[in-house]
């Protein structure tokens, strides 16, 4: 049956350590199979890969199911170079196919040195999804965090995590986030992926509500927060004005504190509803070509809705938005993708393309204003002559639109 998913699928072993890779903290990361699953995605030079390891298992090993030793091995050498805080083993085709459990060698690994274990069984040759990966990692960190009630947040009841959000370009010194969280007298406790290190996935249990972007992502994360008593609420990807408002509101209303928030986001709010109003009496009659399962990136915010969490910014500056969807052309294709679409409430107009190649040639025929596509297809815009906004490069908060307005009003002026 064709894929009707509007995100790409992946390998759950190189998305894992490509989300890995980019965690701060002290832990290792152990790749049990053959040593070629580890030369796969290293090559693309991820950050950390000095905490990788593999247990380099041979065609005997497998054809017998003699690999604990060589797991225990493996761990072992990890634990004692790094003196990890965790180690995490990941599962591969390998390993999945021939029934390993290596998940009981590593709870006994565990037991014997005192370190928390955590093993991640992969999708083996079955095609997996994103979000099925990425809710298995993160329902897979938060065990390494105390139960609820132990390692409490600085504000007693006001402690938060959130999770899916996208980076907002914060380099030192606190985001607009935190800032507007602090001026409601609330403990961001950790905000998953971006600034969430392996101390703050061990901190998670002090949280009292988590935030969460798109809550279908996280079903396995959602259950196991609620297990520990933590509410969880979802909220929209705050991009745009009417975006970020709700996702404010959502967690004000949480801790009671809607009357702050009226003040903490009153100047901001009135400066997007301003610059809106002004590019709206600029420019008229735009038109956007929206492209979607182009990315594979293992990321919340890029996943959220399927990719369609940034249409309402371009509905509030005007934009008439035509989804180009890349996947296999075929008639039954264009029909399940059509009937995903509708199910998820789209009634935009949309185009199935099966590569990036032929964009000039739609873009050209669409007369598109704005091409907002992965930032790979640049050159294919620039053919075309349609200025591009690479796919989840906008800002989120109020900070966000206002840049996000600005540097669409460049593109558009041909200044950009």
């Amino acid at each position: 049956m064709p894929d009707t998913s509007l995100t790409q699928p992946c390998c759950s072993l190189s998305g894992a350590a490509a989300m890995l890779s980019a965690m701060e903290g002290r832990f290792a990361v152990v790749v049990h199979g053959e040593r070629d699953c580890l030369n796969s995605f290293l090559a693309f030079n991820f950050p950390g890969a000095e905490r990788f390891y593999c247990t380099n298992l041979g065609e005997t090993q497998a054809a017998l199911g003699r690999t604990s030793k060589a797991l225990e091995r493996c761990l072992e050498a990890a634990a004692a170079k790094d003196a990890p805080q965790a180690l995490i083993v990941l599962g591969t085709c390998l390993t999945e196919m021939i029934g390993d459990d290596f998940p009981a060698v590593a709870r006994r690994f565990s037991r014997r040195m005192g370190v928390p274990v955590l093993a991640l069984r992969t999708s083996g040759l079955r095609s997996g999804t994103q979000a099925e990966l990425l809710d298995l990692l993160y329902a897979s960190l938060s065990t390494l965090s105390p139960r609820r009630g132990r390692g409490r947040s600085r504000k007693e009841g006001k402690g938060l995590i959130l999770v899916g959000l996208p980076a907002d370009g914060a380099v030192g010194g606190a985001s607009e986030i935190e800032r507007t969280l602090e001026r409601l007298g609330l403990d961001l406790v950790g905000s998953f992926p971006h600034r969430g290190d392996l101390d703050a996935w061990r901190r998670i249990g002090g949280a009292d509500a988590a935030f969460v972007v798109d809550r279908s992502l996280y079903p396995r994360f959602a259950a196991a927060l609620e297990s520990r008593g933590m509410s969880v609420a979802e909220v929209p990807l705050p991009i745009g004005l009417g975006q970020s408002l709700r996702c404010l509101e959502i967690i004000a209303r949480r801790f009671g504190v809607e009357e702050r928030l009226k003040d903490a986001a009153a100047d901001g709010a009135r400066e997007c509803r301003r610059e809106i109003a002004r590019f709206r009496a600029d420019f008229r009659g735009l038109s956007l070509a929206y492209g979607l399962r182009m990315c594979t990136n293992y990321e919340g915010d890029f996943l959220a809705y399927e990719g369609l969490g940034d249409l309402e910014f371009f509905a509030e500056l005007g934009f008439r938005t035509a989804l180009l969807v890349q996947g296999a052309p075929e008639s039954e294709s264009r029909r399940r993708i059509g009937e995903r679409l509708r199910a998820l409430g789209r009634k935009e107009p949309f185009l199935v393309f099966p590569d990036p190649i032929v964009l000039p040639g739609i873009l050209s025929k669409g007369g598109f204003s704005l091409a907002y596509l992965g930032g790979h297809a640049g050159p294919e815009a620039a053919r075309a002559g349609v200025p591009l906004v690479a796919t989840r490069s906008l800002s989120p908060f109020f900070k966000g639109c206002l840049d996000n307005i600005a540097r669409v009003r460049e593109l558009l002026s041909g200044k950009g």
